[in-house]
C-alpha cells in the first residue's frame, strides 16, 4: 500500500469500530473514536511515517508465512483472554501448520508500538501541567497511525505469503500503486495541507459521479 491507501484503511477501520455491535466486548470505544476525530488531519503523514521517515521495510513490514508438512507453527501465543485468539481458534484453518519468516519481527513491531502508546499516556497522567517530558496528544497520535501502518501491512497478501510474487514483473508493486491510485480517484483529497476532505459524517468524502477535481 501506499501514501493515500494507508490513511483510507485508517479511516475505515475507525468507522467500523464506530457502527459495529459491540455490546461490552471493549471498553474506551467511544474514547479512542473521540481522539482519533481529533487527530485526524495528521492520518495521511502519520501513517506514511514507516516508509517515508522510518524505513524499515527489510524486516518490520512483512509477516511472511509459508506452509510446512509437519511440526508446530512457529507462533507466539496468545492470552486466553484475546479476542484476536477468539476468533482465531473459529477460523477454518485455525490449527493448520505454518512457520514464520524468521527474518520478519513485523509482530514485535506492532507490540512495540501499542505498548509506547500506552506508555506516553501514563507519562502524561503522571507528570504535571506543562511539563517538558510529557508527550504531547499529536505525538501519541502520530505513534498510533504509524501502528495502523504495520497493522495493514501484516494483512496485505504480498507482506503475508512467503511466495515470490514479484519476480520479473514487480506485481507487487503494481497492485499497491493500483490501490492508491483508486484512492486518489475516488476520494477528495487536499494535497495542500496533506489530508482527506471529510463529509458530513467525517470520513474522507467521495467524489461526486463524473467529477473532474482530481486535486492532482
Amino acid at each position: 500500500m501506499k501514501h493515500f491507501s494507508h490513511a483510507w484503511l485508517a479511516f475505515k477501520a475507525i468507522e467500523r469500530l464506530e457502527k459495529a455491535d459491540l455490546g461490552n466486548n471493549l471498553q474506551n470505544v467511544d474514547e479512542l473514536i473521540r481522539w482519533f476525530w481529533d487527530h485526524r488531519d495528521g492520518v495521511i503523514k502519520g501513517s506514511w511515517y514507516p516508509d517515508m521517515v522510518i524505513k524499515d521495510m527489510a524486516a518490520s513490514h512483512g509477516l511472511k508465512l509459508s506452509p510446512q508438512a509437519q511440526g508446530p507453527s512457529t507462533f507466539g501465543k496468545l492470552p486466553a483472554t484475546s479476542k484476536v485468539k477468539d476468533y482465531a481458534t473459529r477460523s477454518p484453518v485455525y490449527g493448520q501448520t505454518c512457520k514464520q519468516d524468521p527474518d520478519n519481527n513485523l509482530l514485535e513491531r506492532c507490540e512495540a508500538l501499542a505498548h509506547s502508546v500506552i506508555d506516553n499516556l501514563k507519562m502524561q497522567q503522571s507528570e504535571d501541567n506543562g511539563s517538558p517530558i510529557t508527550p504531547s496528544n499529536n505525538h501519541i497520535a502520530t505513534r498510533l497511525f504509524i501502528l495502523s501502518h504495520y497493522i495493514a501491512d501484516a494483512h496485505m497478501p504480498f507482506h503475508c505469503d512467503s511466495r515470490k510474487f514479484s519476480d520479473g514483473i514487480d506485481l507487487h508493486g503494481k497492485i499497491v500503486s493500483l490501490w492508491d491510485d483508486e484512492t486518489r480517484k475516488y476520494y477528495e483529497i487536499d494535497l495542500l495541507n496533506g489530508r482527506f476532505f471529510y463529509n458530513p459524517e467525517g470520513y474522507p468524502l467521495r467524489k461526486e459521479a463524473g467529477s473532474n477535481n482530481s486535486f492532482l
